[in-house]
């Protein structure tokens, strides 16, 4: 049994490698040769097999004279400090200046490109992840150290005549138009008020806008827009631009409705705190001024727009930047001969008392003046005039 054992073990011969009828161990001419080429065989896959192994191992450490770390910490911090030293010996990273040289293979450039070179991906895609990655509500907010006095802003003929010019080169987004739509507001409407996508920043359109506008324009004194390193540029948004029109239809500013602000739907397009920047102020709204119609006092440019879209009737509307906004109304209200005036602010007056104390305060102003006020109440559920006046509309619409 023992022998039987043995002779198994010992792989004398791969009989695969011959005929079973053909084996003769006694009579076979060719038997040394054959028993030759198998321990060859068997030579080259231990030897491969050992090779294997070997590569599976991890490479051993050099001696440096130094002793192990006691600890995972020391070991952690050890393994890092030679990482820096062998990057440090293979290439040249500048943090200040951001940019690298690869001593080995001669390749330069910036943290986008070397993050691309690193995972094999475009430099837009890298800018993209890197970007995606970046917290910058942590980040913080930098600084413009100012030499100069704030640049005043350039008298309004120019303003609406610079701000028109720069709408028309901009495009309204699909997104931009459908939410305009859903409001109630017709492409002709919406064509004629000139709301605008802002462009993205650095993209093709808004290199193209900011050429042809510096081209054409001096821009010292247009909030929205800054002078850096011999260049003009806009301050970027994510949302649509609405224009703010004086009595005139005169575009006074921009305001940005955001497509991602949280509770701050709405900013101003002000370059206050950029270099040769412009600050904007909080402009009031009139549309469609006539003497004799029916005036109506809101909150908010587009709200106005829109409210006075579904009105289904001629009136005008003043908008305040905010219900507790009155700067400038007074002289407003004066100018314009204002006797009578419906309020129209949002439903939340009956709810939050801040807004509650700022229409107070408003009443309050138009007593001082001598101007009558007629407020206008609707159901609750519609927190603004023109979402009472869509539903409205809605209503009639299936009623027909």
């Amino acid at each position: 049994m023992s022998e039987e054992k043995n002779w198994k073990d010992e792989e004398i011969l791969d009989i695969g490698s011959v005929g079973e009828d053909d084996f003769d161990p006694f009579g076979d001419d060719d038997f040394e040769l054959e028993i030759q080429q198998h321990e060859e065989k068997k030579a080259e896959e231990k030897k491969a097999a050992e090779k294997k192994a070997a590569d599976k191992k991890p490479p051993q450490k050099k001696d440096t004279g130094k002793e192990s770390p006691s600890n995972p910490l020391e070991a952690e911090i050890s393994a890092a400090e030679e990482k820096d030293a062998e990057t440090a010996r293979d290439g040249l990273l500048n943090t200040d200046k951001n940019v690298f040289h690869c001593q080995r293979c001669k390749k330069s450039g910036n943290s986008i490109t070397l993050y691309a070179e690193r995972n094999g991906i475009s430099n837009a895609a890298a800018y993209r992840e890197l970007a995606e990655a970046v917290d910058f509500s942590r980040l913080p907010v930098p600084v413009y150290h100012r030499t100069e006095p704030e640049t005043p802003m350039k008298p309004l003929e120019e303003r609406s005549r610079i701000y028109t010019d720069f709408l028309q080169m901009l495009e309204l987004s699909p997104m931009h138009r459908l939410g305009l739509q859903n409001r109630g507001l017709d492409d002709r409407i919406i064509a004629a008020n000139l709301y605008r996508s802002a462009p993205k920043k650095h993209g093709r359109l808004y290199s193209k806008v900011m050429y042809e506008l510096s081209g054409r324009y001096d821009l010292s004194g247009m909030p929205g827009f800054y002078r850096q390193n011999g260049q003009w540029h806009m301050v970027s948004f994510e949302g649509f631009f609405i224009p703010v029109r004086d009595v005139q239809g005169r575009i006074q500013g921009l305001q940005v409705r955001l497509d991602n602000g949280g509770k701050q739907k709405y900013k101003w397009f002000s370059s206050n705190g950029f270099p040769n920047g412009t600050k904007c102020e909080a402009f009031l709204h009139v549309v469609n001024w006539k003497s004799g119609i029916e005036t109506y006092i809101t909150e908010g440019a587009l709200k106005s727009d829109t409210a006075h879209a579904l009105m289904g009737k001629d009136a005008c509307f003043i908008a305040l930047p905010g219900v507790g906004s009155t700067k400038g109304l007074e002289q407003l209200i004066r100018k314009l001969g204002i006797s009578e005036i419906r309020e129209a602010f949002d439903m939340d007056q009956e709810t939050n008392p801040a807004v509650k104390a700022s229409v107070q305060r408003f009443y309050g102003l138009m007593e001082e003046i001598g101007v009558t006020v007629k407020p206008l109440r609707w159901n609750p559920m519609y927190k603004g005039i023109d979402d009472m006046m869509l539903n409205r509309k809605a209503i009639k619409k299936l009623a027909a």
